[in-house]
């Protein structure tokens, strides 16, 4: 067995020497990079070459200042959320709850600001404390109580929709006048 090891190991270093794995590695390398780089930004290529697509078979409409801006506001509130998500992504957990989470602070900043009159920015502060609370929470049972993640965000997103429909069954609108 040590002999053959010793004979294998003697061919491939004599077939270094021509270049030929050379050039297999190299190919080999630069195939990985490119797996590796559609794995990681492929998504985005698609995308690109989708806007590029619409550009030129759409240009009156789709290239235009307006519809950039009509996608940039109506995926806003998606942005955030998806921005949400980056740290526990990049944690190698995941985060069921962050619409939930989104969810109850829309309700209540509609609850606090229409039904009873706070100011918009107090508001908006209150409905951002509470977002870091749920994740606390979260984080909590996660890291210290060593509950899965899934199981975690899944329970919080539950009990917050509970929480959102048991504060505000009824639909509110507007911002109040003061």
């Amino acid at each position: 067995m040590i002999e053959k090891t010793a004979e294998v190991a003697d061919k491939s270093a004599g077939s270094a020497g021509s270049g030929q794995p050379h050039i297999k590695q190299t190919s080999s390398a630069w195939r990985r990079r490119v797996i590796e780089f559609l794995w990681r930004y492929g998504l985005l290529v698609v995308w690109l070459l989708l806007a590029i697509v619409y550009s030129i078979l759409l240009p009156d409409t789709f290239f235009t200042f307006s519809n950039v801006q009509n996608i940039a506001g109506s995926q806003a509130v998606l942005v955030v959320v998806a921005l949400a998500l980056i740290p526990t992504l990049a944690a190698g957990e995941f985060d069921a709850s962050v619409s939930s989470v989104t969810g109850m602070s829309l309700v209540l900043i509609g609850w606090l600001n229409v039904l009873h009159g706070w100011p918009i920015w107090a508001a908006i502060a209150v409905a951002l404390a509470v977002g870091i609370l749920i994740g606390a929470v979260n984080a909590f049972f996660v890291v210290v109580a060593h509950v899965p993640s899934i199981v975690v965000t899944l329970g919080m997103g539950t009990l917050l929709i509970g929480a959102a429909v048991g504060t505000n069954s009824l639909s509110t609108g507007g911002i109040s006048p003061g």
